[in-house]
């Protein structure tokens, strides 16, 4: 008998408890543990998410409005509007003084984000005047 492994994985808190008093039925008994391992998948996969990190560039022409906020959509595969995102800077470790404070002036100026079905929405109260590499942690 071979286990039915889902996917995407799924999770589910109802499995059926067996106990002394269970009889043994092999079939039964592999529905229970075919619930367990596709848990232990999913715990896998939600964790391998969440130290992942995907890099994602804002750019000075993608930002859109007249101000009060300029909004910028990104691409991004994968991601719902469920998941909970952490953004991280994303300055290369070569860079010089004035690009590291140009950068953290530019990123200064966002103050929201959201993620959605297959993309992310970010607003600044003042258009950057420079990109802004920044890495979605937990896509």
């Amino acid at each position: 008998m071979a286990f039915i492994i889902n996917d995407p994985p799924s999770f589910t808190t109802n499995i059926e408890q067996w106990d002394r008093e269970t009889l043994a039925d092999g079939s039964k008994m592999a529905k229970v543990i075919e619930k367990l391992l596709n848990n232990e998948i999913y715990n896998k996969a939600q964790n391998e998410r969440q130290d992942h990190v995907t890099p994602v560039t804002l750019t000075v022409s993608g930002w859109t409005g007249n101000g009060n906020p300029y909004k910028q959509e990104i691409s991004v595969e994968g991601l719902t509007e469920e998941m909970e995102l952490s953004v991280m800077k994303g300055i290369p470790e070569n860079a010089t003084t004035d690009f590291i404070k140009d950068y953290n002036k530019a990123f200064s100026l966002i103050y929201y984000g959201k993620s959605a079905n297959g993309k992310a929405v970010f607003q600044a109260y003042k258009k950057p005047t420079v990109d802004i590499l920044i890495g979605l942690k937990g896509v």
